[in-house]
């Protein structure tokens, strides 16, 4: 459900490139329609905050506009502190790097060391949670561009102002970086740890 995932994947060889164009394809109309459907859950109340004079809008939360630009920008929950564009891509391109070495070696056959089938999707979870914990409080951990970019279409299309839904960090922080970090992590994967992994099981 991930296109920087699947994009690194087929890096690694591990998907064919001709069958990428459906992968991102599905995952973005997926990512689109969970967000529709988080719109027809919340939007009699964005639409009752936004009917409210200025005063009670600021008084009660926010209104339609505000309350997407919260989520809009690169560094939402610490808009003081000093973490701009290049420190959020930094964390998102970082923690998919690590994400995509962490499946590679969970799917290897020949790493002898990996876990059962039945429980390595706890370490990719508890990857993710890792990542959450350190990287969310800079840039909400978004570590998926279907997952924030298809949102902010909906956002638009459901009347928020664009130029509060796509200032220029959202493609660097959200969409650019996570990709090249996975297709780091592929190319890590494929001529360092792979290699390594391989040796060691003809070794065993």
């Amino acid at each position: 459900f991930n296109p920087a995932v699947s994009i690194a994947m087929c890096v690694a060889k591990r998907l064919p490139w001709k069958e990428l164009p459906i992968y991102l394809i599905g995952q973005c109309l997926g990512a689109f329609l969970a967000a529709f459907i988080l719109w027809l859950y919340f939007s009699p109340t964005l639409a009752t905050l936004a009917a409210l004079p200025a005063g009670e809008v600021s008084a009660k939360g926010a209104d339609w506009a505000s309350a997407i630009t919260v989520w809009a920008e690169p560094y939402p929950n610490n808009p003081g502190l000093t973490i701009g564009v290049l420190q959020g891509a930094l964390g998102e391109g970082i923690m998919l790097c690590i994400l995509l070495i962490i499946i590679f070696s969970m799917t290897e056959d020949a790493n002898v060391g990996k876990p059962g089938d039945m429980i390595f999707p706890l370490f990719i979870g508890l990857t993710i949670t890792m990542g959450i914990c350190t990287v969310g409080p800079m840039t909400d951990a978004g570590f998926n561009p279907a997952r924030d970019i298809m949102p902010r279409i909906m956002a638009v299309v459901a009347g928020a102002d664009p130029a509060a839904v796509f200032e220029p960090g959202v493609w660097v922080v959200y969409v650019i970086a996570p990709i090249v970090g996975g297709i780091v992590g592929a190319l890590l994967w494929m001529y360092w740890l792979e290699p390594l992994h391989k040796k060691g099981a003809a070794e065993a």
